[in-house]
């Protein structure tokens, strides 16, 4: 029996998404079993082509299945619909393509109890694991920015390997902002200023390094999802700044005015475009910031109705 079940008798969920995983699933779902004798296995297969649920079955796992109607490029339906059906005290959320180490489990768990945090995030330098290390990617500007804006804790987004608590989980809002499940889960943390904790791992297994064209992919695909998050998080300030700059050419434009009458028509009308756009974006930014400050209330009200883990 595993230390944090003997000492704390709290149910344990393993949670693993998966899509067209036949291959691996089976050596994930045993090495789980084997790390955490006492805790549930669901895998939560998202309309695979091949038998991975058959494969997950056959190991002992849970399987639950999505609707037949589920795009492949929404990975948070999985996520949500475990979130919302399982029922445990701790939850483990791992990939089922063998990226995520099944013996480093205890120690997330373990964390999560000992430092008395809501969500514990398993890092690594290994390239492309569950913890994947995006600064040696040429991020770190962007990261930098992560952490200006949204703590420490939003800069370890890209690992899927989590422990979490049941008020963490059960407060997580069941509504698709775009985003990948694991800067979702960081963005929702960092929106609550719930206490996370990071714990370097050495497992997994690791994918080579990108080619300069996929670390400008890469890159770009960082700057998308950093406007992204402030769209969904920080409203006010990307508005506003849209809105300044706006107003600042719509100011530009109206200076050739001043000094030549023959080209006043033309200049009004691009700076009161500009200033007109500037207005709009800024309204925008002001109601944005409203709603989310309602539902962030709601959401934090909903955190604080779950019963925190007891303190040993």
């Amino acid at each position: 029996m595993s230390e944090f079940t003997a000492c704390e008798g709290l149910g344990v969920a393993v949670l693993l998404p998966c899509r067209d995983q036949a291959t691996t699933i089976e050596n994930v779902v045993r090495g789980f079993r084997e790390a955490l004798p006492d805790a549930r296995i669901y895998v939560f297969d998202e309309n695979s082509s091949d038998d991975t649920a058959r494969q997950a079955r056959k190991a002992g796992a849970r399987v639950l299945r999505g609707p037949s109607h589920t795009p492949s490029h929404a990975p948070n339906h999985a996520v949500w619909r475990m979130f919302a059906d399982i029922d445990a005290d701790i939850y483990l959320l791992a990939a089922g393509d063998g990226s995520c180490d099944p013996a480093d489990a205890s120690s997330l768990i373990n964390a999560l109890l000992t430092e008395r945090v809501d969500m514990v995030v398993g890092t690594s330098a290994i390239l492309g694991g569950c913890g994947t290390d995006d600064m040696r990617h040429g991020a770190g500007s962007v990261f930098d920015l992560y952490r200006r804006f949204f703590g420490t804790g939003l800069s370890a987004r890209t690992s899927i390997y989590r422990a979490l608590s049941r008020r963490f989980v059960k407060s997580f809002p069941p509504v698709s902002e775009g985003l990948s499940p694991q800067t979702e889960l960081s963005l929702h943390a960092s929106e609550l200023m719930v206490p996370v904790a990071s714990l370097s791992l050495d497992g997994g297994q690791g994918a080579s390094e990108r080619n300069p064209a996929e670390n400008v992919r890469h890159a770009v695909s960082e700057v998308a999802t950093f406007l992204r998050v402030m769209q969904v998080a920080r409203p006010l300030p990307l508005f506003g700044i849209v809105g300044l700059v706006l107003g600042l050419l719509g100011f530009l434009a109206a200076l050739p005015a001043l000094s030549d009458i023959d080209s006043v028509q033309a200049s009004a009308l691009l700076s009161a475009s500009a200033f007109v756009l500037a207005g709009i974006s800024l309204s925008c930014g002001l109601i944005l910031e409203s709603l989310r400050r309602s539902r962030l209330e709601q959401k934090r009200i909903l955190f604080l109705s779950v019963p925190a883990l007891p303190i040993q």
